[in-house]
C-alpha cells in the first residue's frame, strides 16, 4: 500500500480534472503579462479543496479585482520571497544545528567546568543575594563612616576603593529617589570622577551596584594584574650592543634613524622597530634630545692620565690657597687675610681664557605667533674674540699708568680677511704689554698664580726651545738652532750645545744621542725622537707663557684637561653672553659696545661667587668624588668654599 500526502493528492486531482483555458474575463486577477509559464495552473491547483469534484467549484470565490492591483501583489510577493532566500549555505539548517548540539553535549560529558580553572578568592564569604536597596545603602553607609584603622581583619580602604563605595552609595540613593538609571550613574560619575570619563564610569557604577546588591561587596579591581612582559630592548646584552654602536658614531649622527637601522640590521633582522620605540630606547640609554650646550667634557674627564695630573694639580693649588685672601658673606665683602710666616708673600689667583661673541647670537627661543614667525638672519654673523684675565679681589683688572687707563682685555676680529687668528704671539703680547704692568700696579709685592687651560697657544714653545718635533735625524737641513741642553754623567751635569762649532750648523738627533752615549744603529726617526724627548732637559722644557711669567717672579699653572669647572672665568663668559643675547640687535657695529656693557653689568660679587663655586668643585674632587657626585654636592653646598663632610659621605 502506497501512502501519499494530502498535497500530492490535491495536485494529482487538479491535473486530471478537465478544464478549459480561462479567459481574461473569467480570471481578471491573473495578468498574463506578469505570469510565468505554469504559474496559473499551480495557483488554480492550490485553490482546489479535497472534496471539489467539479470545475466551477475552483472559481466559486472569484471576485473581480483590478488588473493593476494584481500585478503589484505578485511583484511584492516575489520581492518578499527573494528577501528571505539564502544565497549560500551557512550550516544553519535545523538538522545541522541539531547534529552540532549533539556533538557538543557528548563532548561536554568528558570535560570539566571552566570555573574549575579560575583562581578562587580567599577570605571572601559569599553573602545571600539581596534586592532591597535600603539594606544595601545601610551597609554602604556603615563602611563609609567607619573609622580609618588598619589591621589584618579590617584593612583600610584604598582611595580608589573608597571612591567606588561612595559612588555606589550615591547612585543607590539617587535610584531610591526615583532618578533614572543612566542619568543617575553619569551624574555621580561626573561628581566623583573626571568629567571626560563620566560615561565610562557611569557604566561601571551601574555594574558595581548590581554586583554589590547581590554579593554585599564590590568586584575586585583587575587593573595592573596583566602579565608583565619585559621588552627585548631592556636586555643587558642588547643595550651594550647599542651603546657600542652609538659610541662609534659622530655625535651629530646619533639619532632615532641610525639606531632604528642598527636594530633592524643586527640584533633583530626579522623585526621592524618603530621610531617611537627607538626614541624611548635612546632615553633608556641616557640620551636626551636637547640643545647642545657647553659643559663638562665627560668622555675624557675620568681618564687615567687626567686623574693622575688632577691629583697633583689639586695638591699644589690647595697649598697655594693657604696664602690667598678669601672672600665670603652674603655680599662677598668679608675678607679673610692669610696668616703669613717669615719670608712668605701673599698669593693672588688670576685666571685667563678666550671667548667668541657673534653678532647674530640672539635668543634661540622666543614667543612666536604661528601666523607671524620672525625672519632671523642666517648664520652666526661676524664675531669678536675677547681674551681676559680675572682675579677674585678686583674682578676685571684696570690700572692708571702714566695718566692712561690700562686694562688686561685684548680683543681681536678673527677671520682670513680680518685681523687673522689668535696665536701664542698675541697672548705673549697681552701678558707682557698689559697683564704684567696692571698686576704689578694692583698687587705690589704679591706673587700671582696664573691659571691657564690646555690650549695649544698656551703650551707653545719658543723657537729655540728643546723640542724634538722640529729636529732632523741628521745634522744640517731645515731645522732651527736650539738652545743648549744638558745631561748627567757620573752624577755631574754636563752642558751640551745643540749646534756644531764653528759654523753653527744644528746638530741632528743622531749626534746629540751619540754625545750622550744613547745612540743605537737600529733606531729610526720616530724612536730616536721619543728617546731624546724622554731626557730630563727636554722633559723639563717649559712653554713660552711659563717662561715669561716665571721670569717676572710669578707662577703659571695649567688646569687638568677637560676640567673647565675649575676656571671661574667660564661662568663669567656665560653671564656676558646671556646679557648679549638679551640685547642682541644683529649688528656687528654695536657688538663691541654691547660686550663692554655686559662686562660692566657683571658685578664683582658675582665674580667672587663664581670663584667660590670653583673652589667647591676642586674640594669635591680632592675628596675623591666622581663627576656626577661632585655636581650633586656643589649644588647642595652653595655658601662655602668647601664641601661639607656630611654631603661627601652622602654622595
Amino acid at each position: 500500500m502506497v501512502f501519499t500526502s494530502k498535497r500530492a493528492l490535491q495536485l494529482e486531482r487538479a491535473r486530471k480534472a478537465p478544464r478549459k483555458k480561462p479567459k481574461n474575463d473569467d480570471l481578471p486577477f491573473l495578468d498574463q503579462d506578469v505570469m510565468e509559464p505554469g504559474m496559473a495552473e499551480a495557483h488554480i491547483a492550490d485553490l482546489v479543496e479535497d472534496d471539489s469534484s467539479e470545475e466551477d467549484e475552483l472559481f466559486m470565490d472569484t471576485r473581480p479585482v483590478d488588473q493593476a492591483d494584481s500585478s503589484k501583489w505578485f511583484i511584492s510577493y516575489e520581492e518578499e520571497t527573494a528577501k528571505h532566500r539564502r544565497f549560500f549555505y551557512d550550516s544553519s539548517t535545523r538538522t545541522t544545528m541539531r547534529r552540532n548540539k549533539t556533538k557538543n553535549d557528548e563532548a561536554a560529558k568528558h570535560s570539566q567546568d571552566i570555573r574549575v580553572f579560575l583562581k578562587s578568592t580567599s577570605g571572601r564569604v559569599e553573602a545571600e543575594p539581596i534586592d532591597d536597596i535600603n539594606r544595601a545603602i545601610q551597609f554602604l553607609h556603615d563602611i563609609l563612616v567607619a573609622p580609618i584603622t588598619s589591621s589584618k581583619q579590617h584593612p583600610t580602604l584604598s582611595a580608589h576603593d573608597r571612591k567606588r563605595y561612595l559612588a555606589v552609595h550615591m547612585y543607590l540613593c539617587a535610584r531610591q529617589n526615583g532618578e533614572l538609571t543612566i542619568v543617575a550613574s553619569e551624574r555621580v560619575a561626573h561628581d566623583i570622577f573626571l568629567e571626560k570619563l563620566a560615561r565610562n564610569y557611569g557604566q561601571n557604577i551601574r555594574r558595581w551596584a548590581d554586583f554589590y546588591c547581590k554579593n554585599l561587596f564590590l568586584p575586585p579591581v583587575v587593573r595592573g594584574h596583566n602579565q608583565k612582559i619585559r621588552p627585548m630592548l631592556c636586555e643587558n646584552d642588547v643595550q651594550e650592543q647599542c651603546r657600542s654602536f652609538l659610541r662609534t658614531l659622530n655625535p651629530r649622527q646619533i639619532g632615532v634613524g641610525s639606531l632604528k637601522r642598527f636594530l633592524e640590521n643586527d640584533p633583530f633582522p626579522t623585526r621592524t622597530i618603530s621610531r617611537r620605540s627607538c626614541q624611548r630606547f635612546l632615553n633608556m640609554l641616557g640620551y636626551k634630545y636637547m640643545n647642545a650646550k657647553k659643559g663638562v667634557y665627560v668622555d675624557g674627564h675620568e681618564r687615567d692620565d687626567v686623574k693622575a695630573y688632577r691629583i697633583v694639580f689639586l695638591e699644589r693649588i690647595f697649598n697655594l690657597e693657604q696664602l690667598m685672601t678669601k672672600y665670603d658673606g652674603e655680599t662677598m665683602t668679608n675678607e679673610t687675610k692669610p696668616e703669613l710666616k717669615n719670608g712668605e708673600k701673599e698669593h693672588v689667583l688670576i685666571v685667563q681664557d678666550e671667548s667668541l661673541f657673534y653678532s647674530h647670537d640672539g635668543d634661540s627661543s622666543m614667543w612666536i605667533h604661528p601666523k607671524h614667525p620672525p625672519l632671523r638672519k642666517k648664520g652666526k654673523g661676524r664675531c669678536i674674540m675677547i681674551s681676559e684675565f680675572l682675579c677674585e679681589c678686583h674682578g676685571r683688572m684696570k690700572a692708571v699708568l702714566d695718566g692712561t687707563e690700562l686694562t688686561t682685555m685684548e680683543k681681536l676680529t678673527p677671520g682670513k680677511n680680518e685681523e687673522g687668528w689668535w696665536t701664542a704671539d698675541h697672548l705673549l703680547h697681552q701678558i707682557q704689554q698689559k697683564m704684567l704692568p696692571v698686576v704689578e700696579a694692583l698687587h705690589p709685592g704679591c706673587i700671582c698664580v696664573f691659571l691657564f687651560d690646555n690650549s695649544t697657544n698656551h703650551g707653545a714653545f719658543a723657537v729655540d726651545a728643546l723640542s724634538t718635533s722640529t729636529m732632523n735625524l741628521y745634522a744640517g737641513g731645515k731645522q732651527p738652532k736650539l738652545r743648549d741642553g744638558w745631561y748627567e754623567k757620573d752624577g755631574v751635569r754636563i752642558a751640551q750645545p745643540m749646534v756644531m762649532t764653528p759654523d753653527g750648523t744644528p746638530k741632528g738627533i743622531k749626534i746629540v744621542l751619540e754625545e750622550r752615549g744613547l745612540w743605537n744603529s737600529s733606531l729610526k726617526l720616530n724612536t730616536a725622537k721619543d728617546l731624546l724627548a724622554s731626557q730630563p732637559d727636554f722633559k723639563s722644557q717649559k712653554s713660552r707663557v711659563e717662561e715669561t711669567i716665571e721670569a717676572a717672579g710669578h707662577i703659571a699653572l695649567f688646569l687638568p684637561k677637560f676640567h673647565c669647572e675649575f676656571n671661574f672665568i667660564e661662568m663669567y663668559w656665560g653671564a656676558l653672553k646671556y646679557y648679549c643675547r638679551e640685547t642682541c640687535d644683529y649688528s656687528f657695529a654695536t657688538l663691541l659696545p654691547t660686550v663692554e656693557a655686559a662686562m660692566e653689568h657683571v658685578t664683582l660679587a658675582s665674580i667672587r661667587r663664581y670663584a667660590r663655586k670653583c673652589w667647591r668643585y676642586m674640594d669635591a674632587y680632592r675628596n675623591g668624588l666622581s663627576n656626577e657626585q661632585a655636581e650633586w654636592a656643589v649644588k647642595k653646598q652653595r655658601s662655602h668654599r668647601r664641601i661639607n663632610m656630611s654631603l661627601i659621605n652622602k654622595a
